[in-house]
């Protein structure tokens, strides 16, 4: 047995069988590590539904959409991306790094965290120019994901970051930061004149552009900073007759903003904060249901639901509300008319109220977009709008949080102002809702808890 095996032995290290066996060792060691392979690579979506795209890139063709459940076998793996064969039949690329992420991220709204220096490169690949190191804690908007490299736009360039350098989020969960330096309209007119203020801009939110044209569908030059300062040039319009405002920034570069998102810092001067009541029984409050009369406002999909009357019964149990309050209030209308947006602004002013709340129902194309937000001009009022909004969080709809909002009835208004959308005449869950006069009471107890809690 053993001068057999010995035999043996020595005639596969023969030059005559020596190649022969090395082949068939190599075939039996592939063959097993694809055994093991198809065994052990196979994964199931858990998470949220993930788009399956003919290339390794989020800006790649889509051909399908892989739900929670559906089975992937995964054939290999390269910069991030696995190669993938749905059903034994498509194949196509998933993004590895999306897998495991416990919350839904759209792989076509991605932002970065940036927690360390991270150098940003002009091309995909190391051996490419820096052009910028990006410091620590910044939140930056990704254009597309290809192949283990986010192109990105940072100080007016656009360029390339390492995935694995940073932190993937949503665009969604990019914190505000807007009100870390600002606290008050004083620091935006701080050093100057009203002639200077009447020809300066600010841009007043997060995550906006500056366009090539006067149109929302053009290029974008860049994204600018929460509260960058621009050079007024003139006004033009869209083919919707909404307003752009050209501009330029401190080094030059020329381009439009969306007049919504901005804001002169001469719309600063003359808003007083005044001194705060003791408690809501002492207060003077403006109540303002939106629209009335000859003015519907926003509307239901099919047409036939208005919000002007969702506005003035809400607006009538929160004036009921405060009352029981002690509060004493002003409203612009108690019945279906329809008020001018200067005499509403006028009578705030007049009255010198301690807080104005403007109500109204929101509306999109977008169905699927619902929820409340808390909307403010001035930063004087940005306090009364984080009280308020605490409490609508309450309130059984998504909540939108605390937007910037260049509304005539807010910009206008000398005293401590919010205008209030409480939900999605478009949104099917919220138009149940808020057409109930039982939430009608909800939203205006919680409206009326946040001004008691401000009137601390």
């Amino acid at each position: 047995m053993i001068e057999s095996l010995q035999r043996f032995i020595i005639r596969i290290y023969t030059e005559k069988y020596f190649p022969l066996f090395i082949a068939m060792t190599i075939a039996i060691v592939s063959l097993l590590t694809v055994t093991a392979l198809v065994r052990e690579e196979v994964y199931t979506i858990e998470n949220q539904t993930i788009t399956l795209r003919v290339g390794a890139a989020t800006n790649s063709a889509a051909i399908t959409t892989l739900n929670k459940g559906d089975h992937v076998e995964i054939v290999s793996e390269r910069n991030g991306w696995y190669n993938v064969v749905v059903n034994g039949q498509q194949n196509g690329y998933v993004p590895s790094w999306l897998l495991n992420k416990d919350q839904p991220i759209d792989d076509t709204e991605l932002a970065v965290h940036i927690e360390k220096t991270t150098p940003l490169y002009q091309s995909a690949h190391t051996d490419s120019t820096i052009i910028h190191q990006i410091p620590a804690d910044e939140y930056l908007k990704v254009n597309f994901e290809n192949n283990g490299w986010l192109q990105i736009n940072y100080k007016n360039d656009q360029g390339y970051i390492k995935t694995s350098e940073v932190t993937l989020i949503s665009q969604n969960d990019i914190p505000d930061k807007s009100h870390e330096s600002i606290t008050s309209n004083n620091d935006l007119l701080a050093g100057l004149t009203p002639e200077e203020a009447s020809k300066i801009i600010y841009m007043r939110q997060n995550n906006q552009a500056l366009y090539e044209y006067p149109d929302g569908l053009s290029p974008v030059i860049y994204h600018p900073t929460y509260n960058q300062r621009f050079e007024y040039l003139s006004t033009n319009q869209d083919t919707t007759g909404h307003d752009y405002y050209f501009v330029r920034d401190d080094e030059g570069i020329e381009g439009y903003l969306n007049s919504s998102h901005v804001a002169f810092a001469s719309d600063y001067i003359g808003h007083e904060t005044p001194e705060r009541p003791a408690s809501i029984s002492e207060a003077v409050i403006h109540v303002d249901a939106g629209h009335g009369g000859m003015d519907p406002g926003t509307s239901s999909l099919d047409g036939t639901l208005h919000e002007k009357d969702y506005t003035l019964p809400t607006a009538l149990y929160l004036k009921e509300a405060l009352e029981k309050m002690g509060a004493r209030v002003i409203m612009s209308r108690e019945e279906d008319i329809m008020i001018g947006l200067e005499e509403i602004v006028q009578m705030s002013n007049d009255n010198q109220v301690d807080a104005f709340v403007s109500i109204h129902f929101d509306a999109l194309d977008d169905p699927t977009w619902g929820g409340t937000a808390t909307y403010y001009f001035h930063e004087n009022d940005y306090e009364l709008a984080e009280t308020i909004n605490e409490r609508l969080k309450t309130i059984e709809l998504e909540n939108n949080g605390i937007v910037f909002g260049n509304f005539q009835v807010l910009r206008d208004n000398h005293r401590p102002c919010l205008l209030l959308e409480l939900g999605y005449m478009t949104h099917e869950t919220d138009l149940a809702y808020f057409t109930k006069e039982e939430n009608q009471r909800k939203l205006a107890q919680a409206i009326a808890e946040g001004l008691q809690d401000y009137f601390k």
